[in-house]
């Protein structure tokens, strides 16, 4: 299984993790699954309403208008964003506890490069590939 990004998508998360510093960028990737893996086609960045820095907190109300845009484009939240603004794409113990209990597989964003590193809910790696333009 593997997460394919659309050409574009790599660039849009390195700018909204630079445009987010020094807190962390967060957000959706919308897209589809298909029994060989995840694409996503798109990039829905949200409010990061965590208090503390080094932390990212999605609103309710940010997941609802994300799914929502989702239908209206015929896609699905196929993964959360969030960018470590550091630069490590490794996940932190925080990242580990919260993802357990995710429904969707993570992309961690070195803030520094804009290198991307994805995981599944277990914690264990989700293969990236990077479609050409």
């Amino acid at each position: 299984m593997v997460l394919r990004l659309r050409a574009c998508i790599p660039e849009e998360l390195a700018a909204a993790a630079r445009n987010a510093r020094p807190r962390e960028a967060c957000g959706f990737l919308l897209g589809r699954r298909s029994r060989d893996g995840i694409t996503a086609e798109a990039i829905v960045p949200t409010l990061n309403a965590a208090v503390l820095p080094g932390a990212f907190a999605i609103p309710d109300i940010e997941v609802r208008r994300a799914k929502g845009l989702a239908g209206r484009a015929r896609l699905a939240l196929v993964a959360v964003y969030h960018s470590h603004p550091g630069g490590c794409m490794a996940l932190s113990e925080a990242d580990v506890r919260a993802l357990r209990r995710s429904l969707y597989p993570w992309l961690i964003v070195a803030g520094r490069t804009g290198e991307s590193a994805a995981y599944w809910p277990d914690g264990s790696p989700l293969a990236l590939e990077i479609e050409r333009a």
